[in-house]
């Protein structure tokens, strides 16, 4: 029986790391069964092609509860275990907000 282990690279502002999901919560993330993956690569008979399924994981939102074991703190590994994952909503890009505020506290000093 095959199983998932899929390793993700993750990032945010404070930093980036990997994770490791397993069974159910690589299932979760992707979407779709690894067998039904499986299947597809053999149908296309083209290994070499990463999966759609698989592609869909870039730039995408989540969070991720984790399992911080005495092994990461002791050996300072920062690859962790995923126990749970929940899709989120891409934040609102406030950028030009800042940047706008920025401006307009500038125009206040020099006034």
């Amino acid at each position: 029986m095959s199983r998932y282990r899929v390793v993700i690279h993750v990032d945010d502002v404070s930093g980036s790391t990997s994770f490791t999901l397993f069974n159910k919560e690589a299932e979760q993330l992707i979407g779709i069964p690894l067998q039904k993956i499986l299947t597809e690569i053999k149908e296309n008979d083209d290994v070499t092609q990463i999966p759609p399924a698989i592609k869909n994981l870039v730039w995408k939102v989540c969070t991720f509860q984790i399992k911080v074991t005495k092994y990461n703190i002791t050996h300072a590994c920062e690859e962790y275990t995923v126990t749970c994952v929940l899709e989120s909503s891409p934040l609102p890009n406030t950028e030009g907000d800042i940047d706008s505020a920025a401006t307009m506290n500038k125009k206040q000093r020099t006034s």
